[in-house]
């Protein structure tokens, strides 16, 4: 357990087994099978940590002799409540490595035994691209209030954002919109081939088999190659399915109904 600038460890029988102290801030954690933590930062100021204008937005720490690690570094002058990350950066792959995704460039990480190697960057375009360098350069350059980046405001991001992401051993499912266009897109990113997939829209979402025209749903977990989720009564029962199976289904639906729970498979990555 991580509280404040102290990891708490205990045994299988709630006994406190270890207290170690720390220099540093940490929003996420995740352990790793070689005896160390992940720690993300979340452009946190770790005054400790910072060199030539920049701190780390990463941090290993070894858990038998508390050594830390810092990566990622980044410009100071982008604060914590410039970057809103609506979902968990940081994920768990298998017991050797975990993932990071960074919201601001869009990248995916692999971290794993005192290193970390990233993997692949999202490409939504190059007027997007443009676009994202050019909101990063104005936070490294400007202090942005919450209010002046919400979706709409007068500087909010220009392409698409991440607003959801979802792991499992296999993939990376993820969500985002774009908000200045209202465009919204669904990837799948394939771990063991560090390949992807993009989806714009309901006709091109990555969804195998689709027979509902993929009506938007809200992930909440994977397993090997499929996504489970919700589909809101009312979105349901207001889409217009031509498969026969869906139609029989609608008949028995209503509006304020409870959610409907969702499975799909994803797109083979060739």
């Amino acid at each position: 357990m991580f509280s404040g600038k102290r990891i708490l460890i205990y045994d299988l029988k709630g006994n406190l087994a270890n207290d170690i102290k720390t220099d540093f801030i940490a929003h996420e954690i995740e352990y790793l099978e070689d005896g160390s933590l992940a720690c993300y930062c979340d452009y946190s100021a770790n005054e400790a940590y910072e060199k030539n204008k920049t701190r780390p937005n990463l941090i290993l720490l070894d858990l038998n002799s508390a050594e830390t690690h810092p990566f990622l570094y980044t410009p100071q002058s982008i604060s914590v409540q410039e970057v809103n990350s609506p979902f968990s950066a940081l994920s768990s792959h298998t017991p050797q490595y975990a993932f990071l995704f960074d919201i601001l460039t869009n990248s995916i990480y692999e971290i794993g035994q005192e290193r970390i190697k990233r993997t692949f960057v999202l490409n939504f375009g190059d007027e997007e691209t443009a676009n994202q360098k050019s909101y990063v350069r104005k936070l490294e350059e400007e202090q942005l209030t919450a209010e002046r980046i919400m979706p709409g405001a007068s500087d909010s991001p220009q392409y698409p954002v991440i607003t959801s992401l979802i792991s499992c051993n296999n993939f990376l499912f993820l969500n985002a919109i774009n908000y200045s266009t209202m465009d919204v897109y669904q990837i799948v990113y394939s771990v063991d081939d560090a390949k992807c997939i993009y989806g714009k829209a309901q006709k091109q979402f990555p969804i195998e088999n689709d027979i509902d025209g993929v009506v938007p749903f809200a992930p909440y977990a994977a397993y090997q190659s499929k996504i489970y989720g919700v589909i809101e009564s009312y979105q349901l029962a207001a889409s217009e399915p031509t498969n026969s199976k869906v139609v029989t289904f609608l008949a028995d639906i209503e509006e304020d109904d409870n959610p409907i729970i969702v499975m799909a498979e994803t797109k083979k990555i060739n």
